[in-house]
């Protein structure tokens, strides 16, 4: 089974002109870097969307969940979720959609990669002034999967 994890950049995080919190993440899943290892995108919002998703696979939706990155043609579908296991397929949609790639991975190294990187997104909000009506939404998401995950036993 390949590991996954969603990864942040070293200290580089802004603020937009909106207010939206942005810098480097990417999907580490096995040797490949999605959408590459320098992608800058707004995190808050992005990881919101992550949270949010690995909630409704644990908590039972049975159709496969799309999470797209924000800056680009990019999107990651999850699911079906089949015990601690959950199939990826990565995938760039522009006029056509191509799958860079496809595995099944543990969901649970995924997940705590997940509530890592919310914990990190949130505490650069809070310690640099940042916070918004986004890291609210983060937070609430954040802390809705790590609930569900830790009811479910799979810590």
């Amino acid at each position: 089974m390949t590991r996954a994890a969603i990864h942040l950049g070293d200290g580089v995080f802004g603020n937009s002109a909106k207010g939206l919190g942005f810098g480097e993440i990417s999907l580490h899943v096995g040797e490949l870097t999605f959408p590459d290892s320098s992608w800058t995108d707004f995190v808050v919002v992005v990881l919101t969307w992550w949270c949010s998703a690995l909630f409704r696979l644990l908590a039972g939706e049975p159709k496969p969940i799309e999470v797209r990155f924000m800056e680009g043609p990019y999107l990651v579908m999850l699911g079906p979720l089949n015990g601690d296991v959950v199939h990826l397929v990565l995938v760039e949609d522009r006029w056509k959609r191509e799958i860079r790639g496809e595995t099944d991975v543990d969901t649970r190294i995924l997940i705590r990669s997940v509530l890592s990187a919310a914990d990190i997104a949130l505490m650069e909000c809070k310690s640099r002034s940042w916070w918004s009506d986004d890291a609210d939404k983060l937070l609430a998401a954040r802390d809705e999967l790590r609930q569900e995950f830790r009811d479910g036993k799979s810590e």
